[in-house]
């Protein structure tokens, strides 16, 4: 539910905006900036300034309310946005198949973390899950579990036990 009171429904065909009464549906429409991208809705996200965030398998994008269109967010590269959550305010990390992304939501401005050897660029980085405790990300990455500092922006890497090959999602609780 976002700040308005919407319930908000992913699909692969778009996305579905519930009131209470009704269903608004959106969907891709050729020639138009302003739809949706033309994929299947991945994960979906409302910042502390009440601002939702729809990724994709290619893609980020954010909802304008005021225009009730959709803005397109560059994250260059970026293929299958998996996951998102909130540093301080104006700032997404964003989990992708190409590793982690930091967006300033007021400059658009993107920042990769390249150098981390576990959430690096390419097949070896993807980051498949991502939740945030306190100061700390924690990372799904095809390499294994990472901590990240949100401060420092330096990540370590957590032992696993040998019997876990691979994390996809993670989950903090308070």
């Amino acid at each position: 539910e976002d700040k308005y009171g919407y319930i908000w429904l992913g699909t692969v065909n778009g996305l579905n905006r519930y009131d209470g009464y009704g269903m608004k549906v959106y969907e891709h429409r050729f020639g138009d900036t302003t739809s949706l991208m033309p994929s299947a809705v991945r994960f979906m996200f409302c910042d502390s300034h009440g601002r939702l965030w729809i990724s994709f398998m290619n893609g980020l994008m954010e909802y304008d309310y005021e225009r009730d269109a959709f803005r397109n967010c560059n994250l260059g590269d970026a293929t299958w946005v998996t996951q998102i959550v909130e540093g301080k305010p104006g700032t997404l990390y964003i989990a992708t198949a190409n590793g982690l992304a930091k967006l300033n939501t007021e400059t658009d401005q993107v920042t990769w973390f390249d150098s981390l050897n576990t959430v690096g660029r390419g097949e070896a980085s993807q980051v498949w899950g991502i939740a945030r405790h306190r100061d700390t990300l924690y990372l799904a990455t095809r390499n294994g579990l990472a901590a990240f500092d949100l401060k420092s922006e330096r990540h370590r890497p957590i032992k696993l036990p040998p019997n876990v090959e691979l994390v996809v999602r993670i989950a903090v609780t308070a």
